[in-house]
């Protein structure tokens, strides 16, 4: 079990999410854990937007979110296929 925080507030903040700066620097918290299931292994990931406060939220957060967490899943999936 474990957790990681990636990304840029600071980042986030100048560029945005419709900037490719702001959307490669997301800030967020990556959470695992691996349990046993024989004859192999589980792991549950949790991905979570870090960004802090903000007044409001647009369409392009949620987007490029959505967008982030799609490519971190693809990444992590193939590191371990």
């Amino acid at each position: 079990m474990g957790s990681v925080r990636t990304g840029s507030r600071v980042a986030y903040r100048l560029f945005g999410s419709v900037m490719n700066a702001g959307k490669k620097r997301l800030p967020m918290i990556v959470s695992w854990s691996i349990t046993d299931n024989r004859p192999g292994s589980n792991l549950h990931l949790e991905m979570k937007s870090d960004e802090g406060s903000y007044a409001f939220a647009t369409r392009w957060h949620y987007q490029a979110y959505e967008q982030r967490f799609s490519q971190c899943e693809k990444s992590i999936r193939s590191h371990l296929s």
